[in-house]
């Protein structure tokens, strides 16, 4: 392939899959906009003490919750569709790992369904969820033991801006221009190599397609 016929080829690859990412988001903005209107998102606001909140790992002494061992859990209540949670909180050293692991009603939580949130300011993180089928949530707030918890809330389902939705972390960004780049060279090394190949085999039956449409014409 010439350097002319390579850069067209990025060009439709990125753009292409720009494309894709910008229908998928702009459909996830519509459709969360649609469940708040209905009632199906609702915004609730929960802290370590409120009902229905089960905690593991995590103690209280004097007033004051802290945690027992390094893997200490929040498990909130089911809150209908949950499409984002807001967690506040000062804690006495630095959390350490802190993850949002997420599930239908009656699925057990595993690694593969959970995120890492956002560090929007100083003790305040945010989890962006898939748009559909999260029913459930368990925050942990930290990997570490001992570790007190100060001000703490967890907000599921908070108002966020629609250019939100197309905001892009530094992983995603990597993995749109990599592995975007990486297809492209891939579909440019068969077309080199097996070009020829394919027209040859295609080029019979899309000939004899478009004789029969004009003969029908």
């Amino acid at each position: 392939m010439t350097k002319r016929e390579t850069a067209r080829l990025l060009a439709l690859f990125y753009g292409a899959v720009l494309a894709v990412m910008l229908l998928g988001r702009t459909f996830c903005l519509v459709y969360d906009s649609i469940g708040r209107a209905s009632g199906a998102v609702r915004e609730q606001t929960f802290t370590l003490s409120s009902d229905g909140v089960a905690l593991s790992g995590i103690e209280w002494a004097d007033g004051e919750a802290y945690t027992i061992h390094e893997d200490p859990q929040l498990l909130l209540p089911p809150s209908g569709r949950i499409v984002s949670v807001r967690m506040e909180m000062t804690c006495s050293k630095d959390p350490g790992e802190i993850m949002l692991f997420y599930a239908r009603q009656g699925e057990d939580f595993s690694k593969q369904n959970c995120v890492y949130p956002r560090h929007v300011a100083e003790g305040v993180y945010e989890f962006t969820l898939p748009s559909f089928g999260v029913e459930v949530v368990r925050v942990d707030p930290t990997s570490r033991s001992g570790v007190v918890l100060g001000e703490f809330s967890l907000t599921v389902n908070a108002p966020r801006g629609a250019l939100s939705y197309y905001a892009m972390s530094g992983a995603q960004v990597f993995n749109y221009v990599v592995y975007t780049g990486m297809a492209a060279a891939f579909a440019a090394w068969v077309w080199a190599n097996f070009g020829r190949q394919i027209l040859a085999r295609w080029r019979a039956p899309l000939e004899r397609a478009l004789h029969l449409k004009k003969r029908g014409t």
